[in-house]
């Protein structure tokens, strides 16, 4: 009778191990793979945009049909002003490292959008900066991501700042 009883028991045991295994699976498949903070430099965030609709806003934003895996849009808003967090995944390093090159070609060239095109190091990323909009923009590449961040002037460094540690 006791054998019955263990035999139903690990039964039953290795059925809820293959049940959240597989559920685990499922919830985590559907997860983004980047995390966009919930908050950058106190402001709230506000709306998050991600998978087709981003990456519809990114190939617009870019005026071209982009080669990206994935795509986050995330905006945020306070009483200290707003800030626009917009990240793409490529399929490898190289692409993303393509895509960066082409944005900053694109500006150098002449851009009505943004002007004053600066680069510098913040510890091992190479960040560019622009300015339009009445914002300052900063971009970069880390891994196969290409991270955009457009904020209000008085909070866009400490913005780029805590991105940088967020998003990588």
């Amino acid at each position: 009778m006791n054998s019955i009883r263990f035999k139903f028991l690990y039964g039953l045991v290795a059925v809820l191990i293959v049940v959240v295994v597989v559920l685990s699976f499922f919830v985590w498949k559907g997860s983004p793979r980047t995390v966009m903070p919930q908050q950058l430099v106190g402001l709230s965030l506000v709306r998050l945009t991600q998978g087709e609709e981003a990456k519809v806003a990114i190939d617009r934003m870019h005026g071209t049909d982009i080669k990206i895996k994935e795509g986050y849009i995330a905006m945020y808003g306070g009483t200290a002003g707003n800030a626009t967090l917009w990240v793409s995944e490529s399929e490898n390093q190289a692409e993303a490292r393509h895509l960066l090159n082409l944005m900053t070609e694109k500006i150098k060239d002449g851009n009505e959008f943004f002007s004053n095109l600066q680069s510098h190091k913040e510890g091992k990323f190479t960040v560019y900066s622009v300015e339009g909009g009445r914002q300052i923009h900063y971009y970069y590449g880390t891994s196969n991501k290409t991270v955009w961040l457009s904020a209000d002037p008085l909070i866009a460094y400490q913005a780029l700042k805590e991105v940088l540690s967020k998003v990588r």
